[in-house]
């Protein structure tokens, strides 16, 4: 049995000459790594603001 479950997307959309990739991603802990649950939720927010001024 795994410990997490991830689900997500990417979307590319055209813009202004270029391309706006977006993603979505659903993390779910289960068992024992549930309790790491709220240092998984700051760790993807910090990574998503540095990888959000590229």
């Amino acid at each position: 049995m795994s410990s997490s479950e991830v689900l997500g997307g990417l979307t590319f959309e055209p813009a202004n000459g270029g391309t706006v990739m977006s993603w979505t991603w659903d993390l779910r802990l289960r068992g024992l790594a549930r309790l790491f649950a709220p240092l998984a939720g700051l760790l993807g927010d910090a990574r998503n603001a540095v990888s959000g001024r590229v």
